[in-house]
C-alpha cells in the first residue's frame, strides 16, 4: 500500500477540535445543531442519547475509519447551483478538549479555513477541527470525487508519527492511501464514535433530499496502534439517531448485511431513536 504524506500550507493545526459548521448556539447541545444533523448512526451503549461524549477519555488515542459508495446524485446537485444548502456525510468524534473532528465528503456553504482551497461549488473530501469560535473545515484533499467509486475515510492516531492524520484512499483508483497529518497529538477521544448525514440548515433541504440514501459499506474504531499498524475493528453495534433533530421527516436507516453495512439519508426506513441496527 502506498502512503502519500500531504503537509500542504494550512494542513496542520494545533490542538483545536469541533464539527465543521458555523458557531453553535448555547441550546445546541452535541454534536449538532438541532436540524443539522439529520439522520446518524451511532456506536454507543447509550443509543437514545442525543450526547454521546463519555464521562473519561479513552485509555489510547483511536480514531474512526468508514467506507462509502459516493452517490450517483452527487453531479445533480452540484448542477443544481445551490451552495447555500449544503450537505456532507461524515464520521467524527469528540476530543478531551470537548471539540469534535469529523472527516467526510462536503458540498457547499460550510465554514472553511482560509486557503485550504475549499470550493462550496463541488463536493470535495475534507476534515473539520474546531475551535473556541466554532467548527470549520481545515483541509481538502484535491482528489476526484467519482460517483460509484467506494472510498475509505480515516481520522486516526498514528504512534509512529507522533499526531493525527487523516486518511483517504479511492479503492477503485489504485493509487493507494493519501494522508494529512493534522496535529494534536496530545488530544484523546472522549466520546463515542457518529457517523451523519447533514445539512447546514435548520432540517432537510433540496440538496439533502437530491443526495437521496448514502450507502456505507463499513464503520470501523482503531482498536490498536502499533508503529505504523493500525488495527481496526467493526463497531460493536449501530444505533440510529434520527430524533436529535428537527423535521426529520422522510429520513431514515436501511440496515444491510454483515455488521456495519448499511444505507441511510433521504428515503430510508423511519426507526426509531436509538433503534439498533446490529
Amino acid at each position: 500500500m502506498v502512503l502519500v504524506v500531504l503537509l500542504a500550507a494550512g494542513a496542520i493545526v494545533p490542538s483545536f477540535s469541533a464539527a465543521a459548521f458555523a458557531d453553535r448556539p448555547p441550546w445546541s447541545g452535541n454534536p449538532h445543531n438541532p436540524g443539522m444533523g439529520l439522520i446518524g448512526v451511532v456506536d454507543t451503549t447509550n443509543g437514545t442519547d442525543c450526547n454521546w461524549t463519555t464521562s473519561t477519555a479513552s485509555d489510547t488515542k483511536g480514531g474512526v475509519s468508514f467506507r462509502m459508495k459516493v452517490p450517483s446524485t452527487i453531479s445533480t446537485i452540484q448542477n443544481s447551483g445551490q451552495p447555500s444548502k449544503g450537505v456532507n456525510i461524515h464520521a467524527s468524534f469528540a476530543g478531551e478538549d470537548g471539540f469534535y473532528r469529523e472527516v467526510g465528503l462536503y458540498y457547499g456553504s460550510w465554514t472553511a479555513q482560509s486557503g485550504i482551497g475549499y470550493d462550496p461549488n463541488k463536493f470535495q473530501f475534507a476534515y473539520g477541527i474546531g475551535d473556541s469560535q466554532g467548527g470549520k473545515l481545515r483541509g481538502v484533499l484535491n482528489l476526484p470525487v467519482v460517483a460509484g467509486h467506494t472510498v475509505e475515510l480515516s481520522f486516526i492516531y498514528l504512534n509512529s508519527a507522533g499526531q493525527w492524520q487523516v486518511w483517504y484512499d479511492d479503492l477503485n483508483d489504485g493509487t493507494g492511501v493519501q494522508a494529512i497529518n493534522v496535529g494534536g497529538s496530545g488530544i484523546r477521544v472522549k466520546s463515542d464514535y457518529a457517523i451523519f448525514v447533514e445539512s447546514n440548515t435548520i432540517g432537510p433541504n433540496s440538496n439533502t433530499q437530491a443526495l437521496g440514501l448514502v450507502e456505507i459499506m463499513n464503520v470501523q474504531s482503531a482498536i490498536k496502534i502499533v508503529g505504523d499498524g493500525v488495527s481496526m475493528s467493526t463497531w460493536a453495534d449501530g444505533f440510529v439517531v434520527s430524533n436529535c433533530a428537527v423535521s426529520n421527516q422522510s429520513y431514515g436507516v436501511d440496515n444491510l448485511t454483515p455488521a456495519g453495512h448499511f444505507k441511510f439519508g433521504y428515503g430510508g426506513t423511519q426507526k426509531t431513536n436509538g433503534f439498533q441496527l446490529w
